[in-house]
């Protein structure tokens, strides 16, 4: 049998061999910038051979490091946030989040799908989804796909598709199932982005009456019901043709382009069918989800009460279109002689009119702008809200001839026709230098004056004999112009000329 040490449980390695090894990890691995153990074993075994000490190995460094918890070891890292995410209790709820709509998080996801074109059925690339999630149901209120990056206009797009009813919206698809969500939230959360939280979010806020609050920074667990919403959903399109899974090591040798079948359109059809009867309808976990699906839980909420008694049905938006306006992109511009100037374009209409002859001109500029919508998918027309009505009105291009066109287009054809200054750049490069060299010179012969004149002026002051002031030259007389009655006046003072007599040339000449 084996025998039993007599120090067992005592250590062998010698204390001031135990103290540099706690001392090397103190500096170098329990460090904001830790270097890695088998470096860490160099240094201190070139300690101990300095002192004639024995060398350790690397599995004794390992243990003396393992003296401090992982907790410990990563807050002396100074990594704050991988501690709060491994150790932090994620228990409790959303406060007040007690009935339908009363916190609603917005979140941006790219769809790890490659999509066609419409027309050739060709690989495009991916898109992305703006969702509006209900944090009490779990249901999804709204969203909205494009191949444009995360914008205002998506975001208000999601918006509108969450505040208004959809039933229409499924009519137009052919998806059969019930999506009864539709209303104004109390609570919107959102991350820091500044899509959500610029002018068009406080604007939207402010008519609709809602509050609208950032997560914490460094925080996700804030927005973990979207964050988990989009986790399904990225699991759910792994099946789907063209899909870009999680990321290159799982994909392997998947060809997505090759394999893409969806267009945006088709996609959307897919997706709207996945959520009303599939997702909706399907078990879900996390707290107060136990024996229910969103789509009952939507419902009990609104019929019947939870914790809260029941809210009853929202308030159906009564114009659809104001609302989609309201949440669109917008710019703050003035209103001259009937016409609105945006996007270097000239905007009119007939209402425009009675607006800019009832503008105060005395007023600052800042109060004398107007609140002006616009959809950068379609720039023809804009939408200015009227102060005085809260209504807003709609304009359209001065020049009829004129056609629809996206801002996209429209600034790629700016870009097109180029800057026409280009081409004299050289030209005005040059007269700036001669500019530049005229002030100079001017400047140096002002400077050489001055200093001439001060000279003259002190030598003055020190000479014994004052020089004599310049004499003052006589003035020149004046040419006074005379008057009628003055000229007629100096002709009486005048005697005539005496009249002399005739030659005889003269005489003779008569005859």
């Amino acid at each position: 049998m084996r025998a039993v040490r007599a120090d067992a449980g005592r250590g062998r390695i010698a204390k001031e061999v135990q103290d540099a090894i706690r001392s090397h990890l103190k500096d170098y691995r329990f460090v904001s910038e830790p270097k890695t153990l088998p470096k860490i074993l160099e240094l201190v075994n070139g300690h101990c051979r300095a002192h004639g000490w024995r060398e350790i190995s690397i599995s004794t460094l390992r243990k003396f490091e393992k003296e401090k918890t992982l907790k410990e070891k990563l807050e002396a890292q100074g990594r704050k946030k991988k501690v709060a995410d491994a150790f932090r209790p994620k228990v409790g709820h959303l406060p007040n989040n007690d009935y339908p709509l009363a916190i609603v998080q917005v979140d941006h996801t790219p769809i790890q799908i490659c999509f066609v074109d419409e027309i050739d059925r060709q690989p495009i690339g991916d898109a992305w989804l703006t969702l509006v999630i209900d944090t009490y149901s779990r249901m999804v209120l709204g969203f909205y796909l494009t191949f444009d990056a995360p914008s205002t206009l998506s975001t208000g797009l999601a918006l509108a598709h969450a505040f208004l009813p959809k039933e229409e919206y499924l009519r137009s698809l052919g998806v059969p199932g019930e999506w009864p969500c539709w209303g104004f939230p109390d609570l919107i959360l959102v991350d820091n982005a500044n899509e959500l939280n610029g002018h068009m979010m406080h604007g939207a806020r402010r008519r609709y009456r809602f509050t609208l609050r950032n997560r914490p920074v460094g925080a996700p667990n804030f927005g973990g019901h979207v964050e988990s919403a989009f986790r399904t959903f990225m699991y759910e399109l792994k099946s789907v043709p063209g899909t870009k899974f999680s990321n290159p090591v799982e994909r392997g040798e998947y060809d997505s382009e090759g394999r893409a079948i969806f267009t945006i359109r088709e996609f959307e059809l897919f997706f709207t069918d996945f959520l009303v009867n599939d997702y909706h309808l399907g078990k879900h976990t996390g707290e107060g989800m136990e024996g229910t699906v969103p789509y009952l839980k939507w419902k009990q909420g609104i019929f019947e009460g939870d914790v809260m008694p029941p809210v009853g049905l929202p308030e159906r938006p009564t114009d659809p279109l104001a609302l989609r306006i309201s949440l669109m992109p917008f710019e703050r511009r003035t209103v001259r002689s009937g016409i609105v100037n945006m996007f270097s374009e000239d905007y009119h209409s007939g209402a425009l009119t009675l607006i800019s002859d009832a503008v105060d001109l005395n007023k600052p500029l800042a109060d004398r702008k107007f609140e002006i919508r616009y959809d950068p998918r379609n720039i023809s027309r804009i939408w200015l809200n009227n102060n005085a009505t809260e209504d807003y009105v709609e304009l359209t291009f001065a020049d009829l001839s004129k056609g629809p066109i996206s801002l996209w287009e429209h600034n790629a054809r700016k870009r097109r026709r180029g800057d026409p200054s280009a081409q004299f750049k050289d030209q005005r490069y040059e007269s700036m230098l001669r500019r530049e060299e005229m002030k100079e010179k001017a400047a140096k012969r002002t400077k050489q004056q001055r200093l001439e004149d001060e000279k003259a002026r002190l030598r003055a002051q020190g000479a014994l004999m004052k020089p004599p002031r310049p004499s003052k030259p006589l003035a020149k007389p004046q040419k006074t112009q005379l008057g009628r009655e003055q000229l007629d006046a100096l002709r009486k003072k005048v005697r005539p000329a005496p009249v002399l007599p005739a030659t005889r040339k003269e005489t003779d000449h008569e005859s």
